[in-house]
């Protein structure tokens, strides 16, 4: 599974999931500022999983619908450790 950390997704977690082998981008580091609605474009084209502490994504994912189902990983509005997110991760 390939992941997207949204902007608001610290690099120190994005960089901690790099380091475990996991296939991921940042948002805040490759494309800051762009709008909920390029994430889902960017996630869609590179067939990606977005991680994020919005809880908007649910939403615009059925508003604007796709040819194949989306996901999303809302964090909630606190941030996980290293060690939760692992666990969220290798379920």
């Amino acid at each position: 599974m390939k992941f997207l950390a949204n902007e608001n997704v610290p690099i120190t977690s994005v960089n901690y999931l790099k380091s475990m082998g996991f296939d991921i981008t940042s948002i805040g580091v490759d494309d800051p500022g762009i709008s909920d609605e390029h994430v889902m474009t960017l996630a869609i084209e590179q067939d990606r999983t977005i991680i994020t502490y919005d809880s908007d994504y649910g939403e615009l994912i059925f508003k604007h619908g796709t040819n194949r189902a989306q996901e999303s990983f809302s964090l909630g509005n606190n941030h996980l450790n290293h060690l939760k997110l692992q666990r969220l991760l290798s379920d």
